[in-house]
This record gives structure tokens, sequence and C-alpha cells, in this order.
């Protein structure tokens, strides 16, 4: 037998605060992690800093969840949070490594792709 997921009309009020506070915890878990790596860093400017705070925290909010939903089913707000903190404070580190990996490796990583979907060898005419 699975749960019963009761809709958001039917809980108590004090339930649908409980979850707004999840949620809040975990968005403000993600801007943390977001201001280490800048607190961390001796850069100079406001605008760059700003960027990379909203953006580290954009990762945050977005990847964040993700992660919990795929690895961490059912965990609770503590959970969620410490890993929303941690892609905040390394998401934009690890996206910056990966968009490198891209644009050394890209040609060569969507010829192998289009190879294997196609069937065909690398250096083979259409």
């Amino acid at each position: 037998m699975g749960t019963v997921v009761v809709p958001h009309w039917h809980r108590d009020e004090g339930a649908v605060m409980a979850d707004v506070w999840d949620q809040l915890w975990v968005v403000l878990a993600g801007v943390s992690g977001a201001l280490l790596p800048l607190v961390l860093d001796d850069t100079p400017s406001r605008h760059r800093a700003m960027v990379r705070v909203s953006c580290g925290a954009l990762v945050a909010v977005f990847v964040g969840p993700a992660l919990n939903e795929r690895f961490f089913v059912n965990a609770d707000a503590h959970v969620q949070a410490c890993t929303a903190f941690l892609v905040g404070c390394f998401g934009l580190q690890g996206t910056a490594i990966l968009q490198r990996l891209l644009h050394r490796r890209g040609d060569h990583m969507a010829d192998d792709l289009v190879a294997r979907v196609t069937g065909r060898g690398r250096g083979e005419a259409p």
C-alpha cells in the first residue's frame, strides 16, 4: 500500500507553514553556500560578486532539489539544506569545469554521440 498524499487545501495551517519554512530553509542554505566561495575569494568587483552569488544561488535552488529527489528520497529538511549548501558552494565551479571540458572536447563528444545514434563510424560520410 502506498502513501496517501493529502492535497494542500485539506492540510492544517501548521503543516503548510512547516512546508513553507522547510523550503525557505533550503533556499537560505543554497544562498549561504553561494556566499562562502565569495567570502574566501578576494575579488574586488562588486558586480562580479553579485553575479557569482546570484548564479550560485540559482544553481543551488534548481540543482539541489533534483539531487535530493534522485539520491535522498524522503529526506528531511536538514539533509535537503545540506545538499543545497554544498551545491551552492561548489556548483558554480563544477559548472565552469564542465563548460571548459565541453569547450575542449565538445566536437569529439558530439561526433561520438552522432555515431552512436546513427550507427555509423566517426569518419564515415552520410
